[in-house]
């Protein structure tokens, strides 16, 4: 623990030889400055940590969920609420310094007495490791917490056969041909096209955003009865199996998919198709 400094200290300089020599004015407030700069620092950091070792988890969730706020979008923001809510429930308002033992577990069973979904679960998991991932990174528990959620719940992906995938095609032909005007004609040959996202006539992309692309195949899939099929994803999934099943290598169809891991690729591989 460090203090300021005595007066005399502050005026004369001790040199190697024994002998002091007096400071000039400038000396001294440099001194003086520095030190209880230093000082400062150090105050402010065990002020930090008695802090720390008195917050709840309450506290830190909600200091989370307001530096988020303004970071994600709303729907997200509340969806992490709901998992926190949730995790409070189930573990209690502890010291984020001194976490209980068996956190994930407790999680998940809660959650599960709960009927929520294993999909839903591991969701929920995710939230909370970010949080904690967050309040390590603020210094806010003496340890990394890692949560572990519930194992082989993946659904393989909904994939179109290649009939299927012909019946759309057919479907969107058929809309171009039977175009009553400009809007529906240019909308139908960007859904024939929707790999090279062509532009529509004024210089505007045709979709400004995923959800708006994914609506008209939405209504092609329900159309023609197609369930468990989710538009767009379920183009990649559906061409990820169809090379896999004729014996493409996986390699070669993890890098069309530009994903990073092979095991993200097999992940859209239905083999029940």
């Amino acid at each position: 623990k460090r203090d300021l400094m005595t007066q005399e200290q502050a005026e004369w300089e001790l040199l190697p030889s024994g002998k002091r020599r007096r400071r000039s004015e400038e000396q001294r407030e440099k001194l003086l400055l520095a030190r209880y700069e230093e000082v400062g620092s150090l105050l402010a950091s065990e002020l930090d940590t008695r802090n720390s070792a008195k917050l709840r988890l309450s506290e830190a969730i909600q200091e989370w969920l307001d530096e988020i706020g303004g970071l994600r979008e709303q729907k997200t923001v509340r969806n992490y609420s709901i998992a926190a809510s949730f995790f409070l429930e189930a573990l209690g308002d502890f010291r984020l310094n001194s976490p209980p033992r068996g956190l994930s577990g407790r999680y998940v069973q809660f959650l599960g007495c709960r009927q929520n979904s294993d999909g839903t679960i591991n969701s929920r998991i995710r939230v909370m490791q970010g949080f904690f991932s967050w309040a390590y990174r603020e210094g806010l528990t003496p340890r990394p917490v890692r949560l572990q959620g519930v194992r082989g719940t993946r659904k393989p992906p909904g994939v179109l056969s290649s009939e299927q995938m012909g019946a759309v095609l057919k479907r969107i032909e058929e809309n171009l041909a039977t175009a009553s005007n400009e809007g529906q004609r240019v909308s139908a040959i960007n859904q024939r096209r929707i790999w090279y996202m062509l532009r529509h006539g004024n210089g505007r992309l045709q979709w400004a955003d995923t959800p708006s692309m994914s609506k008209p195949f939405s209504r092609h899939f329900a159309a023609l009865g197609f369930e468990a099929v989710k538009p767009l994803h379920g183009f990649r999934a559906s061409v990820a199996t169809l090379l896999l099943n004729q014996g493409a290598s996986p390699v070669l169809v993890m890098k069309l998919l530009r994903h990073s891991s092979i095991t993200t690729t097999m992940s859209y591989h239905n083999t029940d198709s």
